[in-house]
C-alpha cells in the first residue's frame, strides 16, 4: 500500500487485524517480503523513497588475479563443445511443455530452479507462503490446461507441496514439482503416492529419464524432479532424446464385398410358357389347381 500521507495505516490496519510494516527502502521492502510469515500483513511504502533511491551496487574489491579468474569463469561457455550442459538440456525440455508459469517462494536453495525457468522463458512468480506454490500451480494448471511448475526447497518446504500435488493428482493437472534435496526428508519417498519421482544428481541415464518425464508430465500426469543444483553446470552424459513421434493413426479394414442382390433389385420376369413366344397365352388352369384371389384393401 502507497503511503499517502493523509491515511493512517496504522488505525487501517489494526481495524483489519492486520500487522504492520514499513519500507522506505529497497531494501527494507525486500526483507519485509522475504520475512518468516506471521500472518496477513500490511507494508505501506513511501513512493517517492523508492523512486528516488538507486540500486544496491555490489562494492565488493577484487585483486587483479581473481578479477581475471571471475572474468574468465563468466565468459566461459557452460556445458563442452560436443554438447550442452544438464542446465541448458533442462531448459530446452522446459520451453518445449509451454509452461504457464512457474511459483516459488523465494530463498536461496531455489535461485538455481528460478534461473532455469527463467533461461527457459517461463515467468516465475512469487508466492508469500510456501504451500501456495503447490497449490496456485495446480489452481493455474487446471484453469488453462497447460504446465505449471512449483519450485520448492528442501524438507520443511517439500513437505508443505503435498496439499497441492495430491489436488493436482486427483484432477490430473499437468504439474511439475522441481526441488532440491534435503538433509532430512526424501522428497522422491514423500511425494511418491501423489506423483512421478525421480531424482537428478548426474548419474547416468538421470538426465534422459528426467527429459521423458517432464515430457509426460503434459499428459496429466504430475511430476517431482529433486535436482542437485551442482549438477546443472556440469555436462550432459550422452544426448538429450527428442520428441517421440504422434502415434500413426489406425487404418481400418476395407468393407467386405457382397455378391448378394441389393435389396431393392427388380423381381425376376416369369418363365415364360414351353413354346417360348412372346406374348403366347398361359397355359389353361386345370379344375384341381388352386384359386390364387387377388385381395383389396
Amino acid at each position: 500500500m502507497a503511503d499517502d500521507r493523509r491515511t493512517d495505516v496504522r488505525r487501517l490496519a489494526a481495524a483489519a487485524g492486520l500487522a504492520t510494516a514499513a519500507a522506505a527502502t529497497p531494501s527494507a521492502l525486500e526483507g519485509a517480503l522475504t520475512a518468516a510469515p506471521g500472518g496477513p500483513e500490511l507494508i505501506h511504502v513511501s513512493g517517492e523513497a523508492l523512486l528516488g533511491a538507486e540500486p544496491r551496487r555490489d562494492t565488493t574489491t577484487l585483486s587483479a588475479p581473481r578479477r581475471a579468474a571471475a572474468r574468465a569463469a563468466a565468459d566461459a561457455p557452460t556445458g563442452t563443445p560436443d554438447g550442452p550442459s544438464v542446465g541448458t538440456a533442462l531448459a530446452e525440455v522446459l520451453a518445449e511443455l509451454d509452461a504457464a508459469a512457474a511459483f516459488v517462494r523465494p530463498t536461496p536453495a531455489t535461485e538455481p530452479l528460478a534461473g532455469l525457468c527463467k533461461a527457459a522463458g517461463i515467468t516465475v512468480r512469487a508466492v508469500r507462503n510456501t504451500e501456495s506454490a503447490a497449490m496456485a500451480a495446480s489452481a493455474l494448471a487446471k484453469h488453462t490446461g497447460r504446465p505449471a511448475l512449483c519450485l520448492t526447497g528442501p524438507d520443511a518446504d517439500t513437505v508443505l507441496q503435498l496439499n497441492g500435488l495430491y489436488d493436482a493428482a486427483y484432477d490430473h493437472a499437468p504439474v511439475v514439482v522441481l526441488g532440491t534435496p534435503g538433509a532430512v526428508v526424501d522428497g522422491t519417498l514423500l511425494l511418491a503416492g501423489a506423483a512421478r519421482t525421480l531424482r537428478l544428481d548426474g548419474a547416468p541415464g538421470t538426465l534422459a529419464a528426467a527429459v521423458h518425464a517432464l515430457r509426460t508430465a503434459a499428459a496429466g500426469q504430475p511430476v517431482h524432479i529433486e535436482i542437485d543444483p551442482a549438477v546443472l553446470d556440469r555436462p550432459a552424459d550422452g544426448p538429450v532424446p527428442g520428441p517421440r513421434p504422434p502415434a500413426p493413426s489406425p487404418v481400418l479394414p476395407a468393407a467386405p464385398t457382397s455378391t448378394a442382390p441389393p435389396r431393392c433389385s427388380p423381381r425376376p420376369a416369369a418363365p415364360s410358357s414351353s413354346s417360348g413366344a412372346a406374348g403366347a397365352a398361359p397355359p389353361p388352369r386345370s379344375a384341381n389347381s388352386p384359386r390364387r384371389w387377388a385381395l383389396r384393401w
